[in-house]
């Protein structure tokens, strides 16, 4: 099972004009798609929807989590996870960032290895040193570019 973190649900639900930005969005839908194919789940863990939400307006949010839980599963973060993330948070290397914002992706971590998750996609955080090595994390940017369509930007015939 895969985890997106914030960033990535953003690339990989909008469109972005940002030119680079867009590029992570092209090379994580590439990805998600083959995941599909693979029938690999893909979760999002409710603190990252909440920041995901914090977004939009309120009106626009049961429509979006609609969407939302068809396309991922949405993990809740209860007891074990809340324990995990406390005992993760006190041993986390001490290079993990401000402490208010490792506090948040460190409970983000914990839900994923509760869960059982083998991977965490994200651009801007390594989730393996948070989880102290027991799940993997990878960039977007990192992902293979999806073959070129054929067709793709060939000009008109004449």
């Amino acid at each position: 099972m895969i985890l997106l973190d914030c960033n990535s649900l953003v690339y990989a639900t909008e469109r972005q004009s940002d030119p680079k930005i867009a590029e992570l969005g092209v090379r994580l839908r590439h990805y998600l798609a083959q995941l599909s194919e693979r029938e690999t789940p893909v979760a999002v863990p409710s603190l990252v929807l909440y920041e995901y939400l914090c977004g939009y307006p309120v009106e626009d949010h049961p429509q979006m989590v609609s969407a939302l839980e068809t396309n991922y599963i949405i993990f809740d973060v209860g007891v074990a996870a809340a324990s995990k993330a406390a005992e993760l948070f006190r041993n986390r290397p001490a290079d993990t960032g401000p402490k208010q914002r490792a506090k948040l992706d460190t409970l983000i971590a914990a839900t994923a290895v509760v869960e059982g998750v083998s991977e965490i996609v994200s651009e801007d955080r390594d989730y393996t040193a948070l989880t102290l090595g027991q799940i993997a994390t990878k960039k977007p940017s990192q992902l293979p570019k999806p073959p070129r369509d054929l067709f793709e930007d060939t000009p008109d015939e004449q």
